[in-house]
């Protein structure tokens, strides 16, 4: 592991790489296209991992699939502006509260498919 930047190895150490290598053989657009239930895409507008072409991709596998953007909002749920510092505190900082309008989508989905 001498090769590998020190920022990284906690996200990539030994002990998750066997999860990793499994997980990499699935195509969220196979899957997400086998569903036959209530799908929710969810995806922030300021997400520095994914992009709203990713969301898009997973919709046009999956035509019943509802997508929203929550402004404002990046891969780990939470408020954010573009810019690095912002993205890492939302990362590093437990006590930030989720985004503004998240849970009111995720209530209002799960509402209207009982």
């Amino acid at each position: 592991m001498n090769d590998v930047n020190p920022a990284l190895v906690q996200l990539f150490r030994p002990s998750v790489q066997p999860f990793l290598v499994s997980y990499f053989k699935y195509d969220p657009r196979e899957e997400i296209a086998k569903l036959h239930t209530p799908v929710l895409v969810i995806q922030g507008e300021t997400d520095i991992q994914t992009n709203p072409d990713d969301a898009d991709a997973l919709i046009g596998a999956n035509r019943s699939a509802r997508k929203k953007l929550i402004a404002g909002m990046n891969h780990v749920l939470k408020e954010a502006g573009a810019d690095q510092q912002s993205q890492m505190r939302t990362y590093t900082d437990p006590t930030l509260p989720l985004a503004e309008g998240l849970v009111e989508e995720i209530v209002r989905f799960v509402e209207g498919i009982r």
